[in-house]
């Protein structure tokens, strides 16, 4: 699987085994900085942070990185979790819509054609 770089930010140093490739600031500086730096697929703030600084690392991501995923998760716990459906829902939205058959008009517009 291809490495996915991925931005955690949180007071603690991460211990949790992730398949992708961590980067884990802990201050939001250190975070913005390192946005620009590198192409991240998915942010994750694990709380507790001051709230106007991250609304700063939110308006930085919305205006320069609308690709990039932020969440905001309390515990470390469900972080891989977290990051795969995070990754996933957005690289794959085609599942999100729903295709309808029309195998039953065209069966109907055949017999149509047949029968004039």
């Amino acid at each position: 699987m291809k490495h996915i770089d991925v931005l955690v930010l949180s007071k603690q140093r991460i211990t949790a085994k992730l398949n992708w490739r961590v980067t884990n600031p802990n201050t939001v500086e250190k975070a913005i900085e390192l946005l620009h730096q590198n192409r991240y697929k998915v942010a994750v703030v694990i709380k507790p942070f001051n709230t106007q600084k991250i609304n700063k690392l939110d308006v930085v991501i919305k205006k320069f990185y609308p690709e990039i995923n932020k969440l905001e998760i309390t515990t470390e716990i469900a972080l891989k979790e977290t990051i795969h459906k995070a990754y996933f829902i957005n690289k794959r939205r085609y599942n999100k819509h729903n295709y309808v058959d029309n195998s039953v008009q065209l069966q109907l517009a055949q017999a149509l054609i047949k029968t004039q």
